[in-house]
């Protein structure tokens, strides 16, 4: 007996969550991937990782399933190099800094840096975490409304212990990634139908042209001339 069940496209992207130590990164993570929070502090040694599947999310009038693989990265000095080779071919970043400690606001452009040595053009996210300690905030709103305006970030304002904001921040972030993918996706395709066109052909049309062309055009052209 046939099914009707139509077969929903998977999307994968690689988060990679930075941070000083201690600013609450492995919480975060845990409140979204597990919605648990735990109030005991343990270091992250080197790197760990979560997965966290999005299912029946609409990009562009089209449904798809996105699945993120949280790359939770120590803070530590010590795993600078680790860092450094476990950021590369991120899809999507957020960095994240505590309320009640400025310098791990402060340190956010060396982590904003570091990571476009490896990843340049990706989604990212600014996250001042601990809002719940209002009583001891020492970071005011003002400050993360101006990395969202210098840098063009997002930018929000949550609690891993009172689950504030936290799907927010992770959900408009992939959908976001998903789309840059999947628009870098269809270029790619594109490309290489139009490689096999004669060269004649391209420098008529305009390269810009061909790629404006929907697939299923290029794919008829491109028959036109290799039947």
């Amino acid at each position: 007996m046939e099914s009707n069940t139509e077969v929903i496209p998977t999307v994968k992207l690689k988060c990679v969550v930075l941070g000083d130590g201690g600013v609450g990164k492995t919480s975060t993570i845990k409140r979204y991937v597990e919605d648990r929070f735990e109030s005991r502090y343990a270091e992250t040694i080197g790197v760990t990782f979560s997965l966290k599947k999005l299912k029946g999310i609409n990009i562009d009038g089209k449904t798809y399933d996105i699945i993120i693989v949280l790359w939770d990265l120590a803070g530590q000095q010590t795993y600078a190099e680790l860092r450094k080779r476990y950021t590369t071919g991120s899809d999507m970043a957020t960095f994240i800094f505590d309320v009640t400690r400025p310098t791990s606001f402060l340190n956010l452009i060396n982590w904003y840096d570091k990571l476009k040595t490896t990843s340049k053009d990706i989604p990212l996210a600014f996250i001042a975490n601990k809002i719940d300690r209002d009583e001891d905030r020492l970071v005011p709103n003002d400050c993360g409304e101006m990395i969202h305006r210098w840098l063009g970030a997002s930018y929000y304002e949550c609690s891993a212990k009172s689950n504030i904001n936290v799907d927010q921040v992770f959900v408009e972030l992939a959908k976001n990634a998903a789309k840059r993918q999947l628009i870098r996706k269809e270029r790619e395709r594109k490309e290489l139908i139009i490689d096999t066109l004669p060269e004649d052909v391209i420098e008529s049309r305009s390269m810009n042209t061909l790629l404006e062309m929907s697939l299923d055009e290029l794919k008829s052209l491109s028959e036109q001339y290799n039947n």
